[in-house]
């Protein structure tokens, strides 16, 4: 959580993010759980619960609707909405929609306050668990010191070594989607797996990575479809920023979050014809780019928010092209809230879990899991292929489709 007493990294970062995503109309910098619950909740008890979260916050907006509307509906319904803003005395709101046979809760914050991770913890005090045993244990400063293991020169030769290979890579530039959009809003299709679904994923990449690495296997997944719907050629290349939660198990070092622990993974389409070949491409290029401090690089070019004025930064971020590099985002979560299947005193039947796409031609693919079983969701701008990429990545995760 980004609930210090003064402003980090972080929250210098995720400040310049948001005003970066409400350039042009954008939506701002957020995220939003939505869980779906058996029965019917006590808005006045949930009420109370939001009241004595301990937090930065005057209060917790809460919004009570009667229905049962359709998940996906209701989930792009407010992730279409503007997020709290970073200064406001109310960054973090609540929408509860009530039937007899079951509650709809939806949590909106800036990122600013949060990542997910930290959403996480917040459910789980929400739920009853004591805040104290999710105090901080570290400090920035000595998470830097820890990213920054080794001699500054050395970090210094990284950071030099990474903005050379990224203005080098710009040309030509990552293979992205049409940014001629039908639908400019943001918006997410999503899949909810049953107990059998999910359990066929896990035996699939148990099998075909390893069972410490699955998650290069998710990641292959995606970008292979991500490939196919893009229609990308053998030499074109996809530009994944990537979590260090896909670090090989051999590899030892700090575990940021978001953007402070991404590497950039490039990867031509000839490496993503079959799924066995794009889990070895991940697998390489991650431990490649692990091999040249590459986090470390990044580490520091965000921690530049706190000096270099948004214009210079974004120059910085972006290249003078001043749009979005990325062909694909790319998350994993695993939210221990609700790990027993009943959040709030009710059972839980589903959890769905979205962040904003920085902006056109944002494209993301956000694998979460929620009391053992996976939602998979396709977040992006107006991408007509959406539905596409999101039957064609459950084919490849589930083994339902040939790779």
């Amino acid at each position: 959580m980004s609930w210090g007493a003064h402003a980090g990294i972080g929250d210098r970062f995720h400040r310049y993010m948001d005003r970066r995503m409400r350039s042009g109309g954008g939506t701002g910098n957020g995220s939003q759980f939505l869980f779906e619950l058996e029965g019917r909740l006590d808005p006045e008890e949930l009420g109370a619960r939001l009241d004595a979260l301990p937090g930065p916050w005057t209060r917790v907006p809460l919004q009570v609707l009667d229905g049962s509307p359709e998940i996906e509906s209701f989930f792009n319904e407010h992730y279409a909405r503007d997020f709290p803003r970073p200064e406001s005395q109310e960054p973090l709101e609540a929408v509860l929609s009530l039937s007899d046979e079951r509650s709809l809760l939806l949590l909106r914050w800036n990122h600013v306050l949060m990542d997910a991770p930290g959403g996480d913890l917040l459910v789980r005090m929400l739920d009853g668990e004591d805040p104290e045993r999710f105090r901080l244990h570290d400090s920035p400063p000595s998470l830097w010191k820890r990213a920054s293991r080794g001699s500054w020169l050395k970090a210094l030769l990284a950071v030099h070594e990474h903005a050379l290979r990224f203005l080098l890579g710009s040309i030509p530039g990552p293979a992205q989607r049409d940014r001629r959009a039908d639908d400019p809003q943001p918006r997410a299709r999503i899949a909810l797996l049953d107990a059998e679904q999910t359990a066929s994923v896990d035996r699939r990449a148990a099998e075909l990575a390893g069972p410490l690495e699955a998650n290069h296997f998710v990641l292959a997944c995606a970008l292979q479809a991500c490939a196919e719907a893009l229609s990308i050629g053998p030499s074109q290349r996809l530009l994944v920023p990537c979590p260090l939660d896909l670090r090989p198990p051999a590899w030892r070092g700090p575990v940021f979050s978001n953007y402070f622990s991404s590497v950039l993974l490039r990867l031509p389409g000839s490496v993503l014809q079959s799924t066995d070949q794009a889990i070895a491409a991940v697998r390489g290029a991650f431990r490649h780019a692990l091999a040249r401090r590459q986090e470390v690089a990044n580490l520091f070019m965000m921690g530049l928010a706190r000096w270099v004025p948004y214009p210079l930064l974004r120059l910085l971020m972006e290249g003078p092209s001043l749009r979005d590099p990325a062909s694909l985002y790319y998350s994993k979560v695993e939210l221990t809230a609700g790990r027993k299947g009943q959040l709030l005193g009710l059972p839980l039947a589903s959890c769905v879990i979205g962040s904003s796409v920085l902006r056109l031609p944002g494209l993301t693919v956000l694998v979460s899991r929620c009391a053992g079983r996976l939602t998979i969701a396709v977040l992006g701008n107006g991408f007509r292929d959406d539905q596409q990429l999101l039957e064609r990545l459950i084919g490849l995760l589930t083994g339902s489709e040939a790779s």
